[in-house]
């Protein structure tokens, strides 16, 4: 398996993929770290080096792992990071990604990420409490609001990212611990923030910032739509409304 040292080697001559991934190295300490760190990043890029990291592709990526834990899912997560960043990064230093590439790969990676810890984190919770419902009984979904770059698909490397939570209607979940929707959420969003934000030896997926939510780092962490429509309209500030 080719390694980071021999491509640095002077004793051989590159290939000209091999000169992409050492003019990356040369210009993103990030990337020399991820390759130290990882011989299998290596081979992942030189195989796949002039194709676009796509969404199907981290989808598929995703489906192949195995969560066991919440330990295994941030693993997971932070190694698609890894493997998705390392491509755009090298691809765009050596010309190979135009702008629109980076900030369409970039805000796959968020959307998919954020899927696949709703997905993981929802299960067990509704083990617990439940099914989340309205009280006319209709099953009721957190949604994940993208604000900012992320809402405008132009989320860059090192973008934070900006999210609003919400649930459609008011109600409580159908289980043998009955807590209100609200709660139910908010134990979900705080989980989804602590997939993709928290710290481990891979590093982070994004940082997360839920500052732009109703009343600021103050208020709910989350939402029925119905408040968030009084909120705008009888308190939101200008620029709070310009947001959307």
């Amino acid at each position: 398996m080719l390694t980071l040292d021999m491509i640095l080697s002077e004793n051989r001559t590159a290939s000209r993929d091999e000169a992409y991934l050492l003019h990356a190295v040369k210009c993103s300490p990030f990337v020399t770290r991820l390759l130290a760190k990882d011989a299998h990043l290596m081979t992942d890029l030189l195989n796949n080096l002039h194709q676009a990291y796509q969404k199907e592709d981290m989808q598929t990526y995703l489906q192949a792992q195995v969560f066991l834990d919440e330990a295994t899912l941030k693993l997971h997560l932070r190694r698609l990071r890894q493997q998705v960043l390392a491509r755009i990064i090298v691809r765009d230093l050596n010309g190979l990604a135009d702008f629109h590439e980076v900030v369409q790969s970039t805000s796959a990676l968020a959307e998919v990420t954020i899927c696949q810890a709703i997905q993981f984190h929802h299960q067990p919770l509704q083990a617990v409490y439940g099914v989340p419902r309205s009280v006319q009984g209709v099953e009721q979904s957190l949604i994940v609001i993208g604000m900012g770059k992320l809402g405008g698909a132009e989320l860059n490397v090192s973008s934070d990212v900006d999210l609003i939570f919400a649930y459609e209607q008011e109600g409580e979940t159908d289980g043998t611990q009955v807590i209100s929707n609200q709660e139910y959420f908010t134990k979900l969003g705080k989980k989804l923030i602590s997939a993709l934000d928290d710290v481990t030896e891979d590093g982070f997926v994004f940082r997360m910032d839920m500052r732009l939510r109703p009343f600021g780092s103050e208020g709910a962490l989350v939402s029925c739509l119905d408040a968030l429509e009084d909120y705008y309209q009888n308190y939101g500030r200008e620029w709070e409304r310009y947001a959307w």
